[in-house]
């Protein structure tokens, strides 16, 4: 069956890319998956995302006199999430006397540049997340294992109060590590009864062991002696919702420059009273 031109919706380059680096980021990232992510909500030209958080609700007696009742003192505090991030991923193609395989060149530069954007904000999400508070309670803690190099459990444990003391539920808890730490706490007998209880789903997800509620991950861009543990609420990112393609003749210089570019935010929120670092200094 034929379909007329109007019944085919159009589709632009930018959205195709657009939707191929969030398919890198479901397929691939490893953090993206764990946090906050408003990129639903963020359209094209907006410069930034507020995101409220309440504390101080109350439950009261339903007044049954018809009295007016009482207000349960909500407070509210706002994270603001800046758009600040822009950034590209340019290249030159220089001209050929077989036009194929310019042709040839894009094609595959666009095929790959999606991936390179979704490893740039991945990176970005990881620096992010380590914006632990400092302030007391100190959420920035040493190691206590190997010359203060690799957790213990009681690391774990102790990671646990901080985020309960933050008053973050119990669920959607992320531990993130680098592989060299993975290989660490797989060494434990602990650990690897809790490897044992997870799902195919943790398996295709990348989550290795779920204890003390924490579902456990690693990713490359830890360094050797770093750990993370966070809640979801932790860090909100955004991505807008177009990635532009640039497309520009340089033709004294016999070349074209091609470029996709996005526009992103990242912001870790509560102050980072949602993670915990871990790492050797403690600071």
């Amino acid at each position: 069956m034929s379909l007329d031109a109007a019944e085919v919706s159009e589709v632009s380059l930018e959205d195709i890319l657009f939707n191929d680096v969030q398919e890198y980021l479901a397929a691939e990232a490893v953090i993206v998956g764990t946090i906050t992510d408003l990129t639903s909500k963020i359209q094209r030209g907006r410069k930034s995302v507020a995101i409220p958080r309440t504390s101080g609700l109350a439950a009261l007696d339903v007044k049954q006199d018809g009295t007016d009742q009482v207000s349960s003192n909500m407070g509210i505090t706002t994270d603001v999430m800046l758009l600040d991030k822009f950034k590209e991923v340019p290249e030159y193609i220089f001209e050929q006397a077989d036009i194929e395989s310019m042709v040839d060149l894009k094609r595959a530069y666009l095929d790959a540049a999606p991936k390179v954007m979704a490893d740039e904000i991945e990176r970005d999400l990881y620096a992010e997340l380590k914006l632990a508070s400092a302030a007391a309670p100190d959420h920035i803690l040493q190691f206590s294992e190997a010359t203060n190099t690799r957790p213990s459990l009681a690391d774990i444990q102790a990671a646990q109060q901080l985020l309960d003391e933050a008053n973050v539920p119990k669920t959607d808890r992320w531990l993130v590590m680098s592989p060299a730490i993975k290989v660490h706490l797989l060494a434990k007998q602990e650990i690897q009864d809790a490897s044992r209880s997870g799902s195919n789903d943790a398996l295709v997800n990348g989550e290795f062991a779920r204890l003390f509620g924490f579902r456990m991950i690693d990713t490359t861009n830890a360094d050797a002696d770093e750990m993370i543990a966070y809640h979801r609420s932790a860090l909100a990112y955004g991505l807008q919702k177009q990635i532009e393609f640039i497309e520009e003749k340089v033709r004294r210089q016999g070349r074209e420059f091609i470029s996709i570019r996005g526009k992103y935010g990242t912001k870790h929120l509560d102050a980072g009273k949602r993670a915990v670092l871990f790492n050797s200094t403690g600071a």
